[in-house]
Protein backbone atom coordinates (compact mmCIF):
# COMPACT_ATOMS: atom_id res chain seq x y z
CA UNK A 1 0.00 0.00 0.00
CA UNK A 2 1.46 3.28 -1.17
CA UNK A 3 1.47 5.99 1.88
CA UNK A 4 -0.46 9.49 0.68
CA UNK A 5 3.56 10.88 0.57
CA UNK A 6 4.52 7.90 -2.02
CA UNK A 7 1.67 9.14 -4.30
CA UNK A 8 2.39 12.15 -4.52
CA UNK A 9 -0.28 14.10 -2.07
CA UNK A 10 0.35 17.30 0.40
CA UNK A 11 -1.78 17.55 3.40
CA UNK A 12 -0.19 21.10 3.61
CA UNK A 13 -0.12 20.38 7.04
CA UNK A 14 3.20 19.09 8.53
CA UNK A 15 2.16 19.31 12.29
CA UNK A 16 -1.02 17.71 13.05
CA UNK A 17 -1.56 19.51 16.42
CA UNK A 18 -2.49 22.38 13.66
CA UNK A 19 -5.51 20.14 13.11
CA UNK A 20 -6.76 20.52 17.11
CA UNK A 21 -9.87 22.73 18.00
CA UNK A 22 -8.50 25.15 19.85
CA UNK A 23 -10.00 24.96 23.95
CA UNK A 24 -11.70 27.78 23.81
CA UNK A 25 -13.79 27.40 20.40
CA UNK A 26 -17.39 26.43 20.46
CA UNK A 27 -18.12 24.60 17.35
CA UNK A 28 -22.07 24.35 18.76
CA UNK A 29 -22.23 28.15 19.89
CA UNK A 30 -25.54 29.72 18.20
CA UNK A 31 -28.15 32.59 18.74
CA UNK A 32 -31.62 31.04 19.40
CA UNK A 33 -34.19 33.13 18.35
CA UNK A 34 -37.26 33.47 20.18
CA UNK A 35 -40.18 32.92 18.53
CA UNK A 36 -43.20 32.19 20.88
CA UNK A 37 -43.31 32.80 24.41
CA UNK A 38 -46.21 31.54 26.33
CA UNK A 39 -48.40 33.11 28.55
CA UNK A 40 -49.89 30.83 31.44
CA UNK A 41 -49.63 29.96 34.71
CA UNK A 42 -46.87 26.86 35.47
CA UNK A 43 -48.59 23.50 34.78
CA UNK A 44 -48.60 21.07 37.85
CA UNK A 45 -44.82 19.09 37.16
CA UNK A 46 -42.97 22.13 36.11
CA UNK A 47 -40.44 23.36 37.84
CA UNK A 48 -39.82 26.65 37.57
CA UNK A 49 -37.64 29.73 38.67
CA UNK A 50 -39.19 33.48 38.61
CA UNK A 51 -36.84 36.57 36.99
CA UNK A 52 -36.65 38.69 40.53
CA UNK A 53 -36.53 42.26 38.21
CA UNK A 54 -38.59 41.68 34.80
CA UNK A 55 -41.86 41.98 35.25
CA UNK A 56 -44.89 43.97 34.19
CA UNK A 57 -47.00 45.13 36.88
CA UNK A 58 -51.01 46.37 37.30
CA UNK A 59 -52.11 45.33 33.72
CA UNK A 60 -55.71 44.66 32.70
CA UNK A 61 -56.13 41.69 31.24
CA UNK A 62 -59.54 39.85 29.44
CA UNK A 63 -59.25 35.97 30.20
CA UNK A 64 -61.22 33.84 27.66
CA UNK A 65 -62.06 30.35 28.66
CA UNK A 66 -60.92 27.66 26.04
CA UNK A 67 -62.43 24.30 24.90
CA UNK A 68 -59.24 22.83 25.87
CA UNK A 69 -55.65 24.21 27.38
CA UNK A 70 -55.17 27.52 28.88
CA UNK A 71 -57.45 30.03 28.97
CA UNK A 72 -56.56 32.92 25.90
CA UNK A 73 -55.41 36.27 27.20
CA UNK A 74 -55.37 39.52 25.83
CA UNK A 75 -54.54 42.93 27.25
CA UNK A 76 -56.96 45.66 28.02
CA UNK A 77 -55.80 49.31 27.10
CA UNK A 78 -56.11 51.82 30.17
CA UNK A 79 -57.68 54.35 27.83
CA UNK A 80 -60.47 52.29 26.95
CA UNK A 81 -60.90 49.93 30.53
CA UNK A 82 -63.72 52.16 31.93
CA UNK A 83 -66.18 51.57 29.08
CA UNK A 84 -65.76 47.96 29.39
CA UNK A 85 -66.87 47.51 33.08
CA UNK A 86 -69.65 44.94 31.71
CA UNK A 87 -67.28 42.64 30.32
CA UNK A 88 -66.87 39.39 32.40
CA UNK A 89 -63.22 38.18 32.76
CA UNK A 90 -61.36 41.24 33.14
CA UNK A 91 -58.88 41.50 36.28
CA UNK A 92 -55.67 42.98 37.23
CA UNK A 93 -52.66 41.18 37.01
CA UNK A 94 -49.02 41.39 37.25
CA UNK A 95 -47.03 39.48 34.54
CA UNK A 96 -43.47 37.39 35.34
CA UNK A 97 -40.90 36.53 33.48
CA UNK A 98 -40.14 32.78 34.30
CA UNK A 99 -38.69 29.84 33.29
CA UNK A 100 -38.61 25.72 33.37
CA UNK A 101 -36.26 23.10 33.32
CA UNK A 102 -34.90 21.26 31.97
CA UNK A 103 -34.55 23.43 28.86
CA UNK A 104 -34.85 26.52 31.11
CA UNK A 105 -37.73 27.57 28.32
CA UNK A 106 -39.71 31.03 28.81
CA UNK A 107 -42.80 32.10 29.71
CA UNK A 108 -44.82 35.20 31.38
CA UNK A 109 -46.81 34.00 34.53
CA UNK A 110 -49.97 36.35 34.45
CA UNK A 111 -50.46 36.79 38.11
CA UNK A 112 -54.01 37.96 39.50
CA UNK A 113 -53.14 40.39 42.15
CA UNK A 114 -56.04 40.33 45.20
CA UNK A 115 -58.23 42.93 45.45
CA UNK A 116 -58.32 42.64 49.68
CA UNK A 117 -61.73 41.69 49.37
CA UNK A 118 -61.40 38.58 51.92
CA UNK A 119 -63.43 36.78 49.74
CA UNK A 120 -62.17 32.89 49.52
CA UNK A 121 -60.83 32.79 46.49
CA UNK A 122 -58.79 35.33 46.58
CA UNK A 123 -56.29 32.60 48.73
CA UNK A 124 -55.63 31.41 45.31
CA UNK A 125 -54.23 34.58 43.99
CA UNK A 126 -52.34 35.45 47.43
CA UNK A 127 -50.61 32.32 47.66
CA UNK A 128 -49.27 32.39 43.83
CA UNK A 129 -47.52 35.43 44.70
CA UNK A 130 -46.26 33.62 47.39
CA UNK A 131 -44.74 31.03 44.91
CA UNK A 132 -43.45 33.69 42.58
CA UNK A 133 -42.04 35.24 45.04
CA UNK A 134 -40.18 32.30 46.49
CA UNK A 135 -39.42 31.35 42.92
CA UNK A 136 -37.21 34.30 42.66
CA UNK A 137 -34.02 32.11 44.64
CA UNK A 138 -34.95 28.60 44.53
CA UNK A 139 -36.62 25.79 41.92
CA UNK A 140 -40.63 25.43 42.77
CA UNK A 141 -43.29 23.25 41.87
CA UNK A 142 -46.70 24.71 41.90
CA UNK A 143 -49.79 22.44 42.65
CA UNK A 144 -53.62 23.40 43.12
CA UNK A 145 -54.93 22.35 46.41
CA UNK A 146 -58.64 22.45 45.91
CA UNK A 147 -59.92 21.80 49.53
CA UNK A 148 -57.82 25.05 50.65
CA UNK A 149 -58.29 27.11 47.52
CA UNK A 150 -54.84 27.92 47.75
CA UNK A 151 -51.55 26.59 45.93
CA UNK A 152 -48.98 24.02 47.26
CA UNK A 153 -45.28 25.60 46.94
CA UNK A 154 -43.42 22.21 46.46
CA UNK A 155 -39.20 23.61 46.52
CA UNK A 156 -36.76 20.73 44.97
CA UNK A 157 -33.95 19.33 46.76
CA UNK A 158 -31.90 18.88 43.99
CA UNK A 159 -29.09 21.01 42.99
CA UNK A 160 -30.01 22.70 39.38
CA UNK A 161 -27.88 25.64 39.57
CA UNK A 162 -28.98 29.30 38.77
CA UNK A 163 -31.70 29.51 35.86
CA UNK A 164 -30.41 30.76 32.05
CA UNK A 165 -32.31 33.59 31.40
CA UNK A 166 -33.49 34.56 28.00
CA UNK A 167 -30.78 37.30 26.63
CA UNK A 168 -33.96 40.38 25.96
CA UNK A 169 -34.68 42.76 27.87
CA UNK A 170 -38.31 42.97 28.76
CA UNK A 171 -39.78 44.64 25.66
CA UNK A 172 -38.47 42.32 23.65
CA UNK A 173 -40.10 39.92 25.26
CA UNK A 174 -43.44 41.58 25.54
CA UNK A 175 -43.99 42.26 22.07
CA UNK A 176 -42.97 38.18 20.94
CA UNK A 177 -45.51 37.22 24.19
CA UNK A 178 -48.34 39.76 23.26
CA UNK A 179 -48.76 38.89 19.13
CA UNK A 180 -50.27 41.26 16.83
CA UNK A 181 -53.92 41.24 18.06
CA UNK A 182 -53.86 40.58 21.60
CA UNK A 183 -54.06 44.01 23.00
CA UNK A 184 -57.56 45.70 22.97
CA UNK A 185 -57.28 49.23 22.37
CA UNK A 186 -60.94 50.03 21.18
CA UNK A 187 -64.71 49.21 22.36
CA UNK A 188 -65.15 48.22 18.79
CA UNK A 189 -62.83 45.17 18.87
CA UNK A 190 -64.19 42.07 17.44
CA UNK A 191 -63.72 40.49 20.79
CA UNK A 192 -65.49 43.07 22.67
CA UNK A 193 -68.26 43.16 20.24
CA UNK A 194 -68.60 39.35 19.91
CA UNK A 195 -68.95 38.79 24.18
CA UNK A 196 -71.48 42.13 23.69
CA UNK A 197 -73.47 40.24 21.27
CA UNK A 198 -72.99 42.65 18.11
CA UNK A 199 -71.71 40.39 15.95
Amino acid sequence: MHSPESAGYSFGFPNLDQLRIPQNFNTFQTTIVKTVIPIHKPRKQHWIRVHPQLMLEKVAMLELDQSTGFPELFIIDPKVLPSLHDIPGITQRTLRLCVYRPGHTPFLWPLKLPKGSGAAFENWYISALKAAKIAETQWVRVNSNTPAQSYDIITAEADWGEPQWPDMDFNEIFKIAIAEGRIIDSVDNPIIREIRGKE
